[in-house]
């Protein structure tokens, strides 16, 4: 993982690894089998397959998926998020007891002890650091619920018959990806009669992300759960934020629409609003921003970006991609592969918003990107879509020319004075002439 993804922090890591796990043994709620302890349980997160993660204390998330942790370690930062270190976790503290409580001897129901979480970070792990003393520790059970309704067993019947007086912090990862805010519900219980459990000081902690902007990270599984406990075809952010649709762990092609419209992930058919980021996979891929300012990665095979309104970049990563930036000055680049820039109209990139591209291959050569220009009618004052001219500034018309490290085309569709449209190349040392109209779709 970190050969793909450098500069991942350790948190990130553990996501990573928690999200691209894969469900084994038996199934999710259908309880235990073979030498199996305990069932398999969704919690209550939003942002895994459109629903909450799979979790046991047998397995954790499951087993290690070394190809999908691989693809989303490669994308997890794609949109600038910063690394998830120790220096930008958040905590939320809640200390729900201060004074010594005996706990009902024999009692299966125990006692409760709840906090409330003000701040609604993203949770990655809870702490539970608990003072107690006890003559048998194998009468000992504790519970932890998050405000979502999420339990998570601590310890229960552990230790056997030796007696203990002392602080332990207890640690869950069955919470990650839900909210914090909200009670969460210490409950302590002393199964059995015959001894004594009294507990002094319970201190309930959440560490997590601060953020309000959502991954929506899909794998190879979603067809497997989709419209089971909560998992959702039809997903519309509604915090706030900047959100991303991560379908770099999906091998199939992949349609991933955020104009609210019905696309395709791993075979279902899904929905995104209020989702301003996407980034695809190792199918071909089709890609759709919104009026807003997107940013859509095709990653591995030939896939097709295509933004909207907004001010949007478009990367096409590996293979022989088709971008299409609309409205809005936008960023594209092709990266690897014979990629194709494709515009649709001079007001998709004029002279006031006009698009740059990066990542141009072969300049000159036979075989390389190509800028699409077929869309655009090169003379607006005939009838009928016309040819443009390569290297003219008269009607009908494109100049390629040299402005410091960008080679800048200009289009000249009507009568009146100057360019009608602009695009910019930062191709560094490579200079205008080098470019034929072998390079163009005129």
């Amino acid at each position: 993982m970190y050969d793909a993804a450098a500069g991942l922090g350790w948190r990130d890591v553990q996501s990573i690894l928690a999200l691209s796990a894969r469900q084994v043994g038996s199934e999710v709620g259908a309880g235990i089998a073979g030498s199996e302890r305990f069932p398999w349980a969704w919690n209550h997160a939003e942002t895994w397959n459109g629903g909450g993660l799979h979790f046991s204390n047998d397995y954790g998330y499951g087993l290690v998926d070394a190809w999908a942790a691989v693809r989303l370690a490669e994308s997890w930062n794609l949109t600038g998020t910063a690394a998830a270190t120790t220096g930008n976790q958040f905590t939320n503290t809640m200390d729900v007891l201060n004074s010594n409580v005996v706990i009902p001897d024999g009692n299966v129901s125990g006692l409760t002890f709840a906090g409330t979480a003000t701040f609604d970070d993203v949770v990655e792990r809870v702490t539970v650091q608990m003072s107690f003393s006890t003559t048998f520790t194998g009468d000992v059970e504790v519970y932890l619920t998050s405000p979502d309704g999420t339990v998570s067993r601590l310890i229960a019947d552990t230790g056997g018959g030796n007696d203990y007086n002392g602080t332990w912090t207890f640690e869950s990862q069955a919470f990650r990806g839900e909210r914090a805010a909200g009670n969460w519900v210490v409950r302590v219980v002393d199964d059995a009669g015959g001894d004594t459990l009294a507990v002094s000081d319970i201190v309930i902690r959440t560490w997590g992300a601060d953020t309000t902007s959502d991954r929506y990270v899909f794998t190879n599984e979603y067809s497997d759960y989709d419209g089971v406990a909560g998992h959702r075809t039809n997903i519309a952010d509604s915090n706030g934020g900047v959100d991303t649709v991560n379908a770099a762990a999906v091998s199939s092609a992949s349609t991933i629409r955020l104009d609210g419209l019905n696309g395709l992930i791993d075979g279902v058919a899904v929905a995104f609003t209020n989702v301003e980021h996407a980034i695809a996979g190792d199918g071909q891929d089709k890609l759709f921003g919104n009026a807003g300012a997107n940013q859509l990665y095709g990653r591995r095979n030939n896939d097709q970006m295509t933004g909207a309104g907004g001010n949007d970049t478009l990367k096409g990563g590996f293979g022989n991609d088709l971008l299409i930036g609309n409205a809005g000055k936008d960023l594209l680049s092709g990266a690897f592969g014979n990629d194709t820039f494709r515009f649709l109209s001079k007001a998709d990139t004029l002279l006031a918003s006009f698009d740059v591209l990066e990542g141009f291959d072969a300049a000159g050569a036979a075989v390389g990107d190509l800028i699409d220009l077929i869309g655009i009618d090169a003379k607006e004052t005939i009838v009928g879509n016309q040819a443009f001219v390569f290297n003219s500034t008269a009607l009908g018309g494109i100049k390629l020319t040299n402005v410091g490290n960008v080679t800048r085309i200009q289009g000249f569709t009507n009568n009146t004075a100057g360019a009608d449209f602009q695009i910019d190349i930062q191709d560094g040392a490579v200079l205008a002439s080098q470019y034929t109209a072998a390079d163009f779709l005129l």
